[in-house]
């Protein structure tokens, strides 16, 4: 049993990076309580507690804030970004992100920003796995605009927001001939076709990308070379994010200084 609770901490510590240290508490109060509330119910009303009222007070003394997840213009792509802590950015990060989706939304109808994975609440050069480099407060992952019956959507053709490709014929041998098995393996993942009639909107994606690039200390966007040529994003801060990392041509990856 000591294995089990090992095994379940380092996962939770790993996916939420506080789910960990809670589960000990929450194995701990059960025992106190003499099991009148079960383990597992204890667990949920205390990291329900401490996600929902807790982290977001505590981590604003170390710089990073939630983005939004009730707002008329940006969203989480899905509850379990916001469930697992990975949507904390610095606050810079989410002035920029919040007032890059209300200009888009002014000029276009319809429009609402779908962010994917940030980084977690606490400590600089935390690893959010599977990523590199969200770690400091200052990467969010945005996902791109999809049309639904020629009408804009929030709705993702994944329900990771990863894993569905603008072109699926579109090799990785082209640009990475020797990137093994880690420049596709989000096409890898279950579920990324639940919404099979989605189409790329370039028109609102362009706009996007171009407004980024307007927002105070951008340092730069890792898009797919085939995007970028298509999308006419000349500036040098849009960039290929090399061999050794996913693919980007379902999301957008942002850097800020």
């Amino acid at each position: 049993m000591m294995i089990i609770h090992i095994l379940m901490i380092i996962f939770l510590t790993i996916l939420t990076q506080t789910g960990g240290l809670i589960y000990i508490i929450a194995l701990l109060s059960s025992k106190a309580l003499k099991r009148t509330i079960t383990g597992p119910v204890t667990f949920i009303l205390i990291y329900a507690l401490c996600s929902g009222v807790l982290l977001p007070w505590f981590s604003s003394y170390g710089g990073r804030v939630p983005l939004p997840v009730d707002h008329p213009y940006i969203k989480p792509g899905n509850w379990f970004t916001v469930i697992c802590n990975r949507h904390y950015v610095a606050p810079l990060v989410k002035q920029e992100m919040v007032k890059v989706a209300e200009d888009i939304a002014q000029t276009t109808p319809g429009y609402k920003m779908v962010y994917l994975d940030a980084n977690f609440p606490f400590f600089k050069g935390f690893p959010l796995i599977p990523h590199l480099s969200h770690n400091d407060g200052k990467k969010v992952d945005i996902a791109f605009t999809y049309n639904s019956d020629n009408k804009i959507t929030t709705k993702l053709p994944s329900i990771w927001g990863y894993g569905n490709y603008v072109d699926k014929s579109y090799s990785p041998n082209q640009v990475c001939p020797e990137s093994g098995t880690s420049y596709g393996i989000t096409e890898k993942l279950p579920f990324t076709e639940i919404n099979p009639g989605l189409e790329v909107n370039h028109e609102v994606n362009t706009r996007v990308a171009n407004r980024i690039l307007k927002a105070q200390r951008i340092e730069k966007i890792f898009v797919e070379p085939y995007l970028k040529s298509k999308w006419k994003l000349n500036s040098n801060k849009v960039r290929f994010q090399g061999c050794h990392a996913v693919r980007h041509d379902d999301h957008f990856h942002v850097q800020f200084r």
